[in-house]
């Protein structure tokens, strides 16, 4: 999947209910099949056999397996980097502080606000630099982020290096399982590499090798803590450019 190998754990979860309004569904179809059903609709060999061990499993499960609930297992903590969309250089004199999108950085805003909406990419906090063109990108995708989200402008991440931003977001609390830090290149560009020890060679590569304006690289941390982030410590779960999904 997206050019790689993902290891993949499976849980069965019992259905309560169904909603007529969810994040994918503009792009997917539900359809409840009984089990023989169920299997005809795969290709793959292994995950065949999986949904015809499901019965089975499921007596496992209630004679003699201990239950989990989801809330016990934390999940791992997602860093989304987003790099401010194409900015105006149509006015020279400007100052580069309030410099604002171009029309082209317009269209790939409304197309990233989609694609996090589609992909149900929300962040317990964001962190935003203060200049014009990264709070004019963080404007057209911030519906998409949820309601709870905790935005924060700070003026340390207008040109901050990337040493800088890893010890901002070792500050972050522990209870916020998410952020996405809203800035500029190099630095963004620098504090993925660095943290990306894990992922697909190929989009490993690209990524070192452009980080284009408008871009989502969306990095997952096992740690328990912020304060455990360090260099290499990260996988690289995506790296998403407005211009392809347009």
């Amino acid at each position: 999947k997206w050019g790689g190998t993902c290891s993949v754990a499976v849980y069965p979860l019992r259905v309560t209910a169904e909603l007529d309004d969810w994040p994918e569904a503009e792009s997917r179809r539900r359809e409840w099949l009984p089990l023989a059903g169920a299997v005809q609709k795969v290709d793959d060999e292994a995950l065949r056999k999986l949904i015809e061990g499901l019965p089975q499993a499921l007596k496992e499960i209630g004679t003699a397996a201990t239950w989990i609930p989801s809330e016990a297992c934390a999940p791992p903590r997602l860093i989304h980097l987003l790099r401010h969309a194409k900015s105006s250089w149509a006015d020279p004199t400007l100052d580069d502080f309030v410099r604002p999108l171009a029309a082209r950085g317009r269209r790939a805003g409304k197309i990233m606000k989609r694609y996090l909406r589609i992909a149900d990419i929300r962040s317990a906090i964001v962190l935003c630099s203060p200049a014009l063109r990264t709070r004019e990108t963080l404007a057209r995708v911030r519906e998409s982020l949820g309601a709870e989200a905790d935005v924060k402008f700070e003026k340390g991440l207008y040109h901050s290096e990337s040493l800088a931003l890893t010890d901002r977001l070792r500050q972050l609390p522990d209870e916020a399982g998410s952020v996405m830090v809203v800035g500029h290149n190099p630095s963004l560009q620098d504090l993925a590499v660095n943290l990306a020890g894990d992922g697909h060679e190929g989009t490993l590569s690209r990524m070192r090798a452009e980080f284009p304006t408008g871009v989502l690289a969306t990095l997952v941390f096992p740690g328990e803590r912020w304060r455990e982030l360090a260099p290499g410590s990260c996988g690289l779960h995506s790296f998403v450019v407005p211009r392809e999904l347009e």
